[in-house]
C-alpha cells in the first residue's frame, strides 16, 4: 500500500472538515478511524486552521504532513456530506487509497455554497429576533434587522475580497511583456500600462 496516498487522502479528508466548521475532535477522530480503516495508526493534532497528521508505514518509516486549513464558516451541508463520506470510506475503504481523493473530489464538485440571499436573510432574522429578546419594539427589531444586512453584507463583501485582488494579480500577470513595454512606447503611464 502507498502510504503517502493514504496521508495525502486522510489530510484532504481533514481539511475539507475544518474547512466546513467541523469540531476539532471530530476531524481527529475521523482521520484517525479513516486511517485505522487501512490498517495505519495515525497521530493527529488539529487546531482550526492547521491540522498535523503522521502516519508510519510498514518499514518504520514516519510520514508526516501538515496542512493550512482556511475557515470559510460553518457549512452544515458540506459538513454532512463529507461526515457520509467518511463513514462509507471508513465501513467499506476502497483498495487503493488514491480513490479518497477521487471521491473526496466529487464530494466537492456536488457541493453548492450557501446563496447570500439566504445569509443576508438569516442576518436580518438573527438580529431582529435578538432585538426583540431584549425587549426591543417590532421598530426597533426592523432596524436591528437592516443593521444585521448591513454587517452581513460588509463581512460577505470583505470576505470575498482577497480572492477579487488574487484573481486580478493574476490575471495582470498573464499579460506579455510586449504589450507593456509597447504600451510604455506609446506614452503611456506607469499605472495606465498596469
Amino acid at each position: 500500500m502507498n502510504y503517502n496516498v493514504l496521508l495525502e487522502g486522510v489530510c484532504e479528508m481533514g481539511f475539507h472538515l475544518l474547512g466546513c466548521g467541523a469540531e476539532i475532535f471530530r476531524v481527529e477522530d475521523t482521520i484517525r478511524r479513516l486511517a485505522a480503516a487501512y490498517g495505519a495508526e495515525a497521530e493527529v493534532f488539529a487546531i482550526p486552521n492547521c491540522l498535523i497528521i503522521s502516519i508510519t508505514d510498514d518499514e518504520g518509516k514516519q510520514l508526516t504532513r501538515m496542512r493550512q486549513a482556511k475557515i470559510s464558516g460553518t457549512n452544515l451541508n458540506s459538513l454532512e456530506a463529507y461526515n457520509a463520506l467518511s463513514r462509507k470510506l471508513c465501513a467499506a475503504p476502497p483498495a487503493d487509497p488514491g480513490e479518497i481523493l477521487t471521491q473526496l473530489k466529487q464530494v466537492e464538485a456536488g457541493l453548492t455554497p450557501y446563496p447570500a440571499w439566504i445569509i443576508l436573510l438569516g442576518d436580518f432574522f438573527g438580529a431582529a429576533f435578538f432585538t426583540m429578546f431584549f425587549s426591543g419594539g417590532w421598530l426597533e427589531a426592523m432596524v436591528g434587522g437592516i443593521a444585521g444586512v448591513l454587517a452581513g453584507g460588509l463581512t460577505l463583501v470583505l470576505m470575498i475580497l482577497p480572492t477579487i485582488i488574487r484573481t486580478t494579480q493574476e490575471s495582470l500577470k498573464t499579460v506579455p511583456q510586449s504589450y507593456r513595454e509597447g504600451a510604455l512606447g506609446l506614452g503611456a503611464g506607469k499605472w495606465h500600462m498596469i
